[in-house]
Formats: C-alpha cells, sequence, structure tokens
C-alpha cells in the first residue's frame, strides 16, 4: 500500500515503518477489509513527522489507544488543514507549479483543486 499511495500522491513522503508497527497492522481485525488497512496507512504516511511511522501515527482504534490525545499542533481540524496544505504544496512543486498536473496527482478534479488552494490561499510558484 505505500508504495502504490506514494506512486499515486507525490506529494506523501514514503517512510520505514517503526519496530512493531508492522506486526499491529498485521495482529489488528481490520473490521473494514482492505479500505480500513489502505486508509490507516494512508493516515499515517500523511501526519508522520519522523524519519519512520510510529505507532502514534496510526488510528488510535488499531493501536489499542484508549484515550485521543490529539497530535501536538492544534485541534482535529488545524491537523487536518495542515495535511491537506502539504499535499497541495508537495503536488504543485512535483508538478513544477502546474497546477492541472498536481490535481491529477492527488487524483482531484481541477475544479476540486483550485477550491483548495483558494481555501487555502496557496498560490502556484
Amino acid at each position: 500500500f505505500t508504495q502504490q499511495l506514494c506512486d499515486e500522491v507525490p506529494a506523501i513522503e514514503r517512510r520505514p515503518f517503526a519496530e512493531g508497527v508492522l506486526a499491529t497492522l498485521e495482529t489488528y481485525a481490520w473490521p473494514g477489509n482492505v479500505r480500513e488497512l489502505k486508509f490507516a496507512v494512508e493516515r499515517a504516511l500523511c501526519v508522520a513527522q519522523g524519519d519512520e511511522v510510529g505507532m502514534d501515527d496510526l488510528p488510535p482504534e488499531v493501536h489499542g489507544s484508549s484515550g485521543v490525545a490529539l497530535p501536538e499542533g492544534g485541534s482535529f481540524d488545524e491537523q487536518v488543514e495542515r495535511v491537506e496544505r502539504d499535499l497541495l504544496d508537495g503536488a504543485l512543486s512535483q508538478a513544477g507549479g502546474r497546477q492541472k498536473d498536481a490535481a491529477q496527482h492527488l487524483g482531484l478534479t481541477y475544479d476540486r483543486f483550485r477550491h483548495l488552494l483558494r481555501k487555502y490561499q496557496i498560490t502556484a510558484k
């Protein structure tokens, strides 16, 4: 999933998984089947801030966290905004500022991509 996701969304940086993370992914029941697993890997790659994907980057229900802890840096909405901005910026950079190419890399329609650029006041460089 990691390679496929990074190929589909070049703005997502490929990182190795820390010790124990793969074992946790393998032992989780995955009630949502493959789609839930793919989403968990995608989320982990998007929120990981170190050199590798750690246990805290997995959704709480996967690694057995009993409470909901916000990542450093703010509320849910602030975290989502940061991830969206990073993805948009990364895709634009990889596409050399070509918005249609960046939208395609992210799997977004051009109109949706432009909407997000306006929402976050991002300009192509």
